[in-house]
């Protein structure tokens, strides 16, 4: 497959991606460790463009002047239409943007005339970001080889694992539940009774994929849904995959999801997390509370699947409980779906008598973002691009000493 896919066969592969958009410096340093990774391993890497999502590639902010004197953050977009960002149209010439702060304007033109370049050569707007990935970092970093998640429907392990839910979804869709719901952290939507992990695209748009519609026939029209599609690559294609902060979460759940509904004897390359902040060369109007504001995140995306988190010792213990018959019981049998549906009534009645205290964590945790998002100096989603080159250069530096010995 990898031939397949333009990829050389020789050594491990390290696979790493993000969606089809104009980078900050976190995901930047997923890119740097996967080059530098294959280098020290003797292999290759690659970058998964993720171009199956719904994202607007030409999407991003940069520092303008502000009637006070402080930088403000303004967002633009180049303007790509709707749908999916495989099925978006190519940007064009932008007009009418405010102008930057001045120590950012030569940056912010040298991004946009590099996306524009790659007009004429790309067919939708998510393939003329990544190929503007080569210039914008070639200064610093080799360019990576590019795999799209719209083609990984011609890997035959995809139309094995579409075979394998159209046989039998109940499998599929159970485990996924079960998996999404041992990992509450990771806040993955359940699938509805009749729902499949793919997506069905169509030009400008997608949909999801019912069993009962699901045919194998159209395997060409498919593609795998975010934890489908890490898994898929998992298997059949990398021995590493590089996630950012978020990813990494995810993987949990696709971990048992694939177990539960594979077997445990299916291998999974493995994963880790890579991540970096880099913040605007702008004076800060506030400290920002970078620390308060993941743990406030963190404790009300728990709050909602961890009834301990509210003083509710009995439903915790409860939680515990059920959890641990549904793993006792037979898969299929009527016993552990009824566990399972109980053990949801049990989260909603807990949500439902603790709402003012996840109610009051959920405002709290918005006011705080949203004094942060007021101060450009403390926004980490500058798009890299814009960042100094010496800033960028340390920041491959400190990712290459990662994979550097101490002996």
């Amino acid at each position: 497959m990898r031939e397949a896919l333009g990829l050389g066969t020789q050594g491990p592969l390290i696979l790493s991606g993000h969606q089809p958009q104009i980078w900050h410096a976190g995901v930047l340093a997923k890119y740097i460790a996967a080059g530098v990774c294959a280098r020290h391993a003797g292999g290759q890497a690659a970058w998964l463009v993720v171009d199956t999502d719904e994202v607007d590639p030409g999407a991003f902010w940069y520092p303008a002047p502000s009637p006070d004197g402080a930088a403000r953050r303004v967002e633009v977009s180049l303007g790509t239409g709707h749908g999916p960002a495989c099925g978006r149209g190519v940007m064009t010439s932008p007009r009418g943007l405010p102008d930057p702060t001045p120590e950012y304007e030569s940056r912010v033109v040298h991004l946009i005339e590099t996306l524009l370049r790659e007009s004429d050569k790309a067919t939708n707007a998510a393939e003329q970001v990544v190929r503007a990935y080569a210039p914008l970092v070639q200064e610093f970093i080799p360019a990576l080889p590019l795999v799209f998640a719209s083609s990984l429907n011609a890997m035959p392990l995809f139309e094995e694992l579409v075979s394998l839910m159209a046989a039998d979804p109940r499998a599929c869709i159970e485990a996924y539940n079960q998996a999404a719901a041992a990992v509450p952290q990771a806040r993955i939507r359940p699938l509805e009774p009749d729902e499949l992990p793919l997506w069905r695209l169509e030009p400008g748009a997608r949909h999801p994929v019912r069993a009962g519609e699901l045919s194998p026939r159209e395997i060409t029209t498919l593609a795998p849904r975010a934890l489908l599609l890490t898994a898929l690559v998992r298997m059949g294609l990398c021995d590493l995959f590089i996630h950012g902060t978020g990813g990494e979460v995810y993987e949990r759940v696709t971990d048992r999801w694939i177990g539960a509904w594979l077997g445990p004897e299916v291998r999974l390359a493995p994963s880790v997390m890579m991540t970096a902040t880099l913040l605007p060369d702008l004076p800060p109007r506030v400290a920002p509370p970078t620390r308060q504001i993941n743990q406030v995140r963190q404790r009300e995306r728990a709050l909602r699947f961890d009834p301990s988190l509210v003083g509710d010792r009995a439903a915790a213990a409860k939680k515990a409980a059920l959890l641990a018959e549904i793993q006792r019981l037979p898969r299929h049998s009527p016993e552990r779906r009824a566990a399972f549906a109980e053990l949801h009534a049990l989260l909603a009645t807990v949500r439902a008598e603790h709402a003012p205290t996840i109610d009051r964590l959920r405002a709290h945790a918005a006011s705080i973002a949203a004094g942060l998002a007021t101060d450009p100096a403390a926004d980490r989603t500058l798009p890299f691009p814009l960042h100094a080159p010496e800033a960028l250069r340390a920041l491959v530096r400190d990712v290459e000493a990662l994979f550097i010995s101490p002996d």
